[in-house]
């Protein structure tokens, strides 16, 4: 079990926090008794696993990141929010666009003609 100390935003004090690391033994055992094809299991879970810690007195939980840098979270969430914002002005000028076009075209006219 990690241990580290952060600033808990929901008791509002430094407290100790834990996190529960990826047990790399098991899936070493687990690859011997699978003949290697547990490696590629044990490389999926090494890549994705993230630790997430836990304040031992409340048991607020996240990512170390975030205690790190309080602020980041709201940051992100900001960026992510002008993202949203900035696509949907680029979705509404293209539909702009498409409702300017001209409907017949040589195409549209052709198969009018054919049928």
């Amino acid at each position: 079990m990690n241990q580290a100390s952060f600033f808990c935003p929901q008791c509002q004090q430094q407290r100790l926090f834990q996190s529960q690391p990826l047990n790399h033994i098991l899936y070493l055992l687990v690859s011997v008794l699978l003949c290697g094809i547990g490696f590629i299991i044990w490389i999926l879970a090494a890549s994705s696993h993230k630790d997430i810690w836990h304040c031992a007195f409340c048991g607020y939980r996240s990512e170390s990141k975030y205690l790190v840098n309080p602020e980041l979270w709201s940051l992100e969430q900001k960026k992510v929010k002008e993202k949203l914002a900035a696509e949907g002005e680029r979705a509404k000028v293209k539909a702009e666009r498409l409702a300017a076009l001209p409907r017949d075209t040589i195409g549209e006219k052709a198969v009018a003609f054919y049928y």
